[in-house]
Protein backbone atom coordinates (compact mmCIF):
# COMPACT_ATOMS: atom_id res chain seq x y z
CA UNK A 1 0.00 0.00 0.00
CA UNK A 2 1.33 3.44 -0.88
CA UNK A 3 1.36 5.91 2.03
CA UNK A 4 2.70 9.21 0.73
CA UNK A 5 1.88 11.82 -1.85
CA UNK A 6 5.35 11.28 -3.30
CA UNK A 7 4.51 7.64 -4.05
CA UNK A 8 1.15 8.66 -5.48
CA UNK A 9 2.73 11.20 -7.80
CA UNK A 10 5.03 8.53 -9.22
CA UNK A 11 2.05 6.32 -10.04
CA UNK A 12 0.18 9.23 -11.62
CA UNK A 13 3.16 10.71 -13.48
CA UNK A 14 1.68 9.94 -16.92
CA UNK A 15 -1.92 10.55 -15.88
CA UNK A 16 -4.16 13.57 -16.31
CA UNK A 17 -4.26 13.66 -12.51
CA UNK A 18 -0.52 14.36 -12.29
CA UNK A 19 -1.05 18.13 -12.05
CA UNK A 20 -3.87 17.95 -9.50
CA UNK A 21 -3.27 19.05 -5.91
CA UNK A 22 -2.68 16.18 -3.48
CA UNK A 23 -2.37 15.88 0.27
CA UNK A 24 -2.10 13.40 3.14
CA UNK A 25 -4.91 13.36 5.70
CA UNK A 26 -4.56 11.55 9.06
CA UNK A 27 -7.53 9.36 10.04
CA UNK A 28 -8.44 10.01 13.65
CA UNK A 29 -7.44 7.44 16.28
CA UNK A 30 -6.18 4.86 13.78
CA UNK A 31 -2.57 5.69 12.96
CA UNK A 32 -3.69 5.49 9.31
CA UNK A 33 -4.12 8.20 6.73
CA UNK A 34 -5.98 8.86 3.53
CA UNK A 35 -4.43 10.33 0.43
CA UNK A 36 -6.50 13.11 -1.10
CA UNK A 37 -6.74 14.49 -4.63
CA UNK A 38 -8.45 17.77 -5.41
CA UNK A 39 -10.89 17.35 -8.31
CA UNK A 40 -13.74 19.27 -9.90
CA UNK A 41 -17.26 17.96 -10.38
CA UNK A 42 -16.86 17.76 -14.16
CA UNK A 43 -13.91 15.35 -13.92
CA UNK A 44 -14.85 13.61 -10.67
CA UNK A 45 -16.12 10.33 -12.15
CA UNK A 46 -13.30 10.03 -14.68
CA UNK A 47 -10.79 10.73 -11.88
CA UNK A 48 -12.39 8.02 -9.76
CA UNK A 49 -12.10 5.54 -12.65
CA UNK A 50 -8.40 6.31 -13.09
CA UNK A 51 -7.74 5.53 -9.46
CA UNK A 52 -10.01 2.46 -9.53
CA UNK A 53 -7.91 1.13 -12.41
CA UNK A 54 -4.78 1.64 -10.31
CA UNK A 55 -6.09 -0.19 -7.24
CA UNK A 56 -3.54 -2.98 -7.65
CA UNK A 57 -0.75 -0.40 -7.46
CA UNK A 58 -2.10 1.77 -4.66
CA UNK A 59 -3.95 -0.86 -2.57
CA UNK A 60 -6.32 2.01 -1.70
CA UNK A 61 -9.98 2.19 -2.67
CA UNK A 62 -10.94 5.60 -4.16
CA UNK A 63 -14.10 7.36 -3.01
CA UNK A 64 -15.47 10.79 -3.90
CA UNK A 65 -16.49 12.93 -0.93
CA UNK A 66 -18.08 16.34 -0.61
CA UNK A 67 -16.29 18.86 1.64
CA UNK A 68 -18.98 20.76 3.49
CA UNK A 69 -16.85 23.24 5.42
CA UNK A 70 -15.26 26.17 3.63
CA UNK A 71 -13.91 29.49 4.78
CA UNK A 72 -14.36 32.43 2.41
CA UNK A 73 -10.62 32.48 1.86
CA UNK A 74 -10.55 28.85 0.76
CA UNK A 75 -13.68 29.22 -1.35
CA UNK A 76 -11.94 31.86 -3.45
CA UNK A 77 -8.61 30.08 -3.86
CA UNK A 78 -9.58 26.44 -4.52
CA UNK A 79 -7.15 24.85 -6.96
CA UNK A 80 -4.55 27.58 -6.67
CA UNK A 81 -2.52 26.68 -3.62
CA UNK A 82 -1.46 23.30 -2.20
CA UNK A 83 -1.18 24.70 1.30
CA UNK A 84 -4.79 25.86 1.11
CA UNK A 85 -5.90 22.41 -0.06
CA UNK A 86 -4.30 21.02 3.10
CA UNK A 87 -6.21 23.67 5.05
CA UNK A 88 -9.48 22.61 3.42
CA UNK A 89 -8.92 19.02 4.46
CA UNK A 90 -8.10 19.97 8.03
CA UNK A 91 -11.38 21.90 8.25
CA UNK A 92 -13.37 18.80 7.32
CA UNK A 93 -14.89 16.29 9.68
CA UNK A 94 -14.69 13.21 7.45
CA UNK A 95 -13.41 10.80 10.08
CA UNK A 96 -15.18 11.93 13.26
CA UNK A 97 -16.03 8.99 15.57
CA UNK A 98 -18.98 10.51 17.46
CA UNK A 99 -21.53 9.16 14.96
CA UNK A 100 -20.06 5.69 15.53
CA UNK A 101 -20.54 6.05 19.30
CA UNK A 102 -16.76 6.28 19.41
CA UNK A 103 -16.28 2.65 18.32
CA UNK A 104 -13.00 2.11 16.50
CA UNK A 105 -12.74 1.43 12.78
CA UNK A 106 -11.42 -2.09 13.31
CA UNK A 107 -14.09 -2.92 15.89
CA UNK A 108 -16.83 -2.03 13.43
CA UNK A 109 -15.19 -3.99 10.61
CA UNK A 110 -14.77 -7.03 12.85
CA UNK A 111 -18.40 -6.88 14.01
CA UNK A 112 -19.59 -6.58 10.41
CA UNK A 113 -18.00 -9.93 9.55
CA UNK A 114 -20.31 -11.71 11.99
CA UNK A 115 -23.57 -10.00 11.04
CA UNK A 116 -26.48 -12.26 10.09
CA UNK A 117 -27.97 -9.97 7.47
CA UNK A 118 -31.46 -11.43 7.23
CA UNK A 119 -31.85 -11.78 10.99
CA UNK A 120 -30.59 -8.23 11.55
CA UNK A 121 -32.89 -6.76 8.90
CA UNK A 122 -35.88 -8.59 10.36
CA UNK A 123 -35.09 -7.32 13.84
CA UNK A 124 -34.51 -3.79 12.55
CA UNK A 125 -37.81 -3.83 10.70
CA UNK A 126 -39.69 -5.12 13.74
CA UNK A 127 -38.17 -2.38 15.89
CA UNK A 128 -39.09 0.32 13.41
CA UNK A 129 -42.67 -0.80 12.95
CA UNK A 130 -43.44 0.98 16.20
CA UNK A 131 -42.19 4.21 14.66
CA UNK A 132 -44.18 3.78 11.43
CA UNK A 133 -47.71 5.10 11.32
CA UNK A 134 -49.62 4.18 8.18
CA UNK A 135 -52.09 7.05 8.65
CA UNK A 136 -49.26 9.58 8.87
CA UNK A 137 -47.60 7.98 5.86
CA UNK A 138 -50.77 8.38 3.82
CA UNK A 139 -50.69 12.11 4.67
CA UNK A 140 -47.09 12.24 3.46
CA UNK A 141 -47.97 10.26 0.35
CA UNK A 142 -50.78 12.65 -0.56
CA UNK A 143 -48.29 15.53 -0.57
CA UNK A 144 -45.79 13.43 -2.57
CA UNK A 145 -48.15 12.18 -5.28
CA UNK A 146 -47.22 15.02 -7.64
CA UNK A 147 -43.64 13.70 -7.86
CA UNK A 148 -44.93 10.25 -8.80
CA UNK A 149 -47.32 11.77 -11.32
CA UNK A 150 -44.44 13.75 -12.82
CA UNK A 151 -42.31 10.61 -12.99
CA UNK A 152 -44.91 8.27 -14.50
CA UNK A 153 -47.30 10.65 -16.23
CA UNK A 154 -50.24 9.55 -14.09
CA UNK A 155 -50.74 7.84 -10.75
CA UNK A 156 -53.34 6.58 -8.31
CA UNK A 157 -55.17 9.29 -6.40
CA UNK A 158 -55.14 9.31 -2.61
CA UNK A 159 -58.72 8.02 -2.33
CA UNK A 160 -57.87 4.97 -4.42
CA UNK A 161 -54.78 4.32 -2.32
CA UNK A 162 -56.80 4.58 0.90
CA UNK A 163 -59.32 2.09 -0.49
CA UNK A 164 -56.44 -0.17 -1.44
CA UNK A 165 -55.18 -0.11 2.16
CA UNK A 166 -58.60 -1.26 3.39
CA UNK A 167 -59.33 -3.84 0.69
CA UNK A 168 -55.89 -5.46 0.91
CA UNK A 169 -55.78 -5.15 4.70
CA UNK A 170 -52.38 -3.47 4.55
CA UNK A 171 -50.82 -3.04 7.97
CA UNK A 172 -47.45 -1.35 7.49
CA UNK A 173 -45.72 1.23 5.33
CA UNK A 174 -43.72 -1.58 3.75
CA UNK A 175 -46.95 -3.41 2.84
CA UNK A 176 -48.30 -0.29 1.16
CA UNK A 177 -45.10 0.51 -0.72
CA UNK A 178 -44.86 -3.07 -1.97
CA UNK A 179 -48.47 -2.90 -3.18
CA UNK A 180 -47.75 0.36 -5.03
CA UNK A 181 -44.53 -1.13 -6.38
CA UNK A 182 -46.46 -4.04 -7.91
CA UNK A 183 -48.98 -1.63 -9.41
CA UNK A 184 -46.19 0.45 -10.95
CA UNK A 185 -44.60 -2.64 -12.52
CA UNK A 186 -47.94 -3.68 -14.01
CA UNK A 187 -48.82 -0.21 -15.31
CA UNK A 188 -45.33 0.84 -16.37
CA UNK A 189 -43.30 -2.04 -17.81
CA UNK A 190 -39.60 -1.39 -18.32
CA UNK A 191 -39.87 -0.51 -22.01
CA UNK A 192 -42.38 2.18 -21.10
CA UNK A 193 -40.86 3.41 -17.85
CA UNK A 194 -37.39 3.83 -19.36
CA UNK A 195 -38.75 6.12 -22.06
CA UNK A 196 -40.19 8.74 -19.75
CA UNK A 197 -38.56 12.15 -19.35
CA UNK A 198 -38.00 11.85 -15.62
CA UNK A 199 -35.22 9.24 -15.24
CA UNK A 200 -34.05 10.37 -11.80
CA UNK A 201 -32.81 6.87 -11.06
CA UNK A 202 -30.02 7.31 -13.61
CA UNK A 203 -28.80 10.73 -12.47
CA UNK A 204 -25.55 11.06 -10.55
CA UNK A 205 -25.65 13.69 -7.84
CA UNK A 206 -23.66 16.66 -9.08
CA UNK A 207 -22.57 19.06 -6.32
CA UNK A 208 -21.35 21.56 -8.93
CA UNK A 209 -20.19 24.27 -8.45
CA UNK A 210 -19.09 22.89 -5.10
CA UNK A 211 -15.75 21.21 -4.64
CA UNK A 212 -15.00 17.49 -4.67
CA UNK A 213 -12.23 15.52 -2.98
CA UNK A 214 -11.14 12.08 -4.13
CA UNK A 215 -9.96 10.15 -1.09
CA UNK A 216 -7.76 7.07 -1.41
CA UNK A 217 -8.67 5.02 1.65
CA UNK A 218 -6.39 2.53 3.45
CA UNK A 219 -8.38 -0.53 2.34
CA UNK A 220 -9.02 -2.41 -0.87
CA UNK A 221 -12.54 -3.29 0.30
CA UNK A 222 -14.93 -0.47 -0.53
CA UNK A 223 -17.57 -1.63 1.95
CA UNK A 224 -15.14 -1.03 4.82
CA UNK A 225 -15.08 2.71 4.04
CA UNK A 226 -18.31 3.03 6.02
CA UNK A 227 -16.32 2.14 9.14
CA UNK A 228 -14.14 5.20 8.49
CA UNK A 229 -16.72 7.70 7.20
CA UNK A 230 -20.17 7.57 8.75
CA UNK A 231 -23.17 7.33 6.46
CA UNK A 232 -26.20 9.18 7.83
CA UNK A 233 -28.63 6.50 6.69
CA UNK A 234 -26.97 3.80 8.76
CA UNK A 235 -27.81 5.44 12.11
CA UNK A 236 -26.32 3.04 14.68
CA UNK A 237 -26.21 0.13 12.24
CA UNK A 238 -22.93 0.68 10.41
CA UNK A 239 -21.93 -2.97 10.85
CA UNK A 240 -25.12 -4.10 9.12
CA UNK A 241 -24.71 -1.64 6.24
CA UNK A 242 -21.10 -2.73 5.76
CA UNK A 243 -22.21 -6.36 5.66
CA UNK A 244 -24.93 -5.44 3.14
CA UNK A 245 -22.47 -3.62 0.87
CA UNK A 246 -20.15 -6.62 0.95
CA UNK A 247 -23.07 -8.92 0.17
CA UNK A 248 -24.14 -6.74 -2.77
CA UNK A 249 -20.56 -6.71 -4.03
CA UNK A 250 -20.45 -10.51 -3.96
CA UNK A 251 -23.90 -10.92 -5.55
CA UNK A 252 -24.01 -8.05 -8.01
CA UNK A 253 -20.45 -6.76 -8.34
CA UNK A 254 -21.45 -3.41 -6.85
CA UNK A 255 -18.73 -0.86 -6.10
CA UNK A 256 -18.86 2.29 -4.01
CA UNK A 257 -17.94 5.44 -5.93
CA UNK A 258 -19.33 8.38 -3.94
CA UNK A 259 -19.94 8.93 -0.24
CA UNK A 260 -21.62 12.29 0.28
CA UNK A 261 -22.53 11.86 3.94
CA UNK A 262 -26.27 11.39 3.44
CA UNK A 263 -25.94 9.69 0.06
CA UNK A 264 -24.02 6.71 -1.32
CA UNK A 265 -23.64 6.11 -5.04
CA UNK A 266 -22.51 2.78 -6.48
CA UNK A 267 -22.18 0.99 -9.77
CA UNK A 268 -23.11 -2.63 -10.32
CA UNK A 269 -22.07 -5.26 -12.85
CA UNK A 270 -25.08 -7.55 -12.42
CA UNK A 271 -28.71 -6.59 -11.92
CA UNK A 272 -31.05 -8.32 -9.47
CA UNK A 273 -32.78 -11.26 -11.11
CA UNK A 274 -36.30 -9.88 -10.60
CA UNK A 275 -38.16 -6.72 -9.50
CA UNK A 276 -39.09 -8.50 -6.25
CA UNK A 277 -35.43 -9.15 -5.50
CA UNK A 278 -34.63 -5.50 -6.20
CA UNK A 279 -37.43 -4.33 -3.88
CA UNK A 280 -36.26 -6.55 -1.05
Amino acid sequence: MINTVSELKVILADSELASFEMAELPILDTGEKALAIQVKSENALSSWQIMRDKLEETKRWPVLVWPLVFSAKIQNTWGKDTQLFDEILQEQDFFARRSFNNKSVQTIINYSKNVNIQQSLTQLYQNRQYDENLVDYLDYLEDDLWTREEKFGYYLDIETIENLVDSEDLQTVKDLEYCLFKWEIKEFPAEKALKNDYPVYSHWFDPSPDKIVLLLMPTINHWEILAYIHWYGSDDYSELVIALLKNWHEKYGSELICHYGTMLQLTTKTLPSSPDEAFQ
